[in-house]
């Protein structure tokens, strides 16, 4: 694909979002073969320089064991990076990580918190934190 010669192009000269988006090329086999170890790659490099999604993309990484071995806690830290951006998906999985005790110790509040900070933004990740937030609420 054309477009994957630019993102290297791009990344080969430290651009954060292009490394996002070949992480996100080799995550999903966009134009190149599925390769989970050059995504993981390219979304460390990425992160290193603060990029939310990639941060986001790392806590995804570590919860599905996708050529690392699956640690919650790392996955944790991954979000609370990019949760600290106010990267709504990031904070959606946090409060499920609290919700479920996964990587921390399971906590209802915090896990509504994250949620309703996640809905406050709209979007995919808004929508599954309010329906989180009224199952909670209803017991």
């Amino acid at each position: 694909m054309k477009a994957n010669y630019w993102f290297e192009k791009a990344a080969d000269q430290g651009y954060a979002k292009a490394e996002y988006n070949l992480g996100a090329v080799y995550a999903h086999g966009q134009g190149v073969l599925l390769d989970y170890a050059k995504a993981d790659y390219w979304f460390e490099k990425a992160a290193a320089q603060g990029y939310a999604p990639a941060e986001y993309n790392l806590g995804v990484v570590y919860v599905n064991g996708y050529c690392v071995p699956r640690d919650y806690a790392k996955a944790v830290y991954w979000y609370e990076k990019a949760a600290a951006q106010g990267y709504a998906p990031a904070e959606y999985n946090l409060g499920n990580a609290y919700y479920h005790g996964r990587g921390v110790p399971k906590n209802t509040m915090t896990a509504i918190t994250w949620w309703k900070k996640a809905a406050a933004q709209g979007g995919q990740a808004g929508r599954m934190a309010q329906y989180n937030i009224k199952l909670v609420e209803r017991g």
